[in-house]
């Protein structure tokens, strides 16, 4: 190991953060990173650091099936969607409850 890496791994297990080790040092967030990761490989305890990223939203589960439309229809129907102003799944959704509507469904 290098003296960056002897380091780095010091500050790391003091719990120091690795964008704060890495501004200390003035290098790369990225090769702090890497040589915590490589340490952490060959053993060495060193903590896990608590994340600054904010946790990603759930995807929103639609209550719908998906249909597959060739691509010169998918085209056409954009098309209309964007004359209406509406996105083309709302256009699909109009047009094929108006067509249902009028013939397989029968009140």
């Amino acid at each position: 190991m290098t003296h960056l890496t002897d380091e780095i791994l010091v500050m790391a297990k003091k719990r120091t953060p690795p964008k704060q080790i890495a501004s200390t040092l003035r290098i790369h967030p990225n090769t702090v990173y890497q040589a915590i990761r490589d340490a952490r490989r060959r053993g060495h305890d060193i903590p896990q650091f608590k994340t600054t990223r904010k946790p990603k939203a759930v995807d929103v589960v639609l209550p719908t099936k998906q249909i597959v439309l060739p691509l010169r229809l998918h085209s056409l129907l954009a098309a209309e969607a964007e004359r209406r102003g509406q996105t083309p799944t709302e256009a699909a959704q109009r047009l094929l409850e108006a067509a249902l509507l009028g013939t397989v469904v029968k009140s």
